[in-house]
């Protein structure tokens, strides 16, 4: 008589497939899930990074206000911190490159300014800040 060994080192078709539907039920998953995460985390490095150029703006802004006679503005943007003016729409630019660039507007209330600044990043405004400084040379400054 014959005695059969059973060989139970390999796996059988039905096995792999399994393992395949089950590998492809966790991948779809799954896939979204990075994907989103890729797409929030590109979300999150544009607005940190664009607070962190309106911050820069505003503290430039509130630096002149306590440094240079508001009249001496324009000279002082435009020669020492590379600020182009839009005479049509009263601001100042400054570009970091061709598509991302910040504006900065100046309004006269009373004895107090309003800046207000804009990040744009490709083209779009994305950030806007906005608060009142006392100027020197004005109304509780004057000196």
């Amino acid at each position: 008589m014959y005695f059969y060994k059973k060989n139970n080192k390999g796996l059988t078709l039905l096995e792999v497939i399994i393992s395949i539907a089950i590998i492809g039920i966790i991948s779809t998953v799954t896939i979204p899930l990075f994907t989103m995460a890729i797409k929030s985390n590109s979300m999150s490095k544009s607005r940190l990074e664009s607070t962190y150029t309106g911050m820069e703006a505003m503290e430039l802004a509130y630096h002149l206000s306590k440094k240079i006679d508001f009249n001496d503005l324009e000279k002082e943007l435009t020669e020492n911190y590379d600020y182009t003016k839009d005479s049509l729409n009263n601001r100042y630019i400054y570009k970091y490159d061709d598509k991302n660039y910040v504006d900065i507007k100046f309004i006269e209330e009373g004895n107090l300014i309003r800046v207000i600044v804009n990040v744009y990043e490709n083209e779009k405004s994305i950030k806007k800040y906005e608060t009142l400084y006392s100027w020197i040379g004005r109304g509780i400054l004057d000196e």
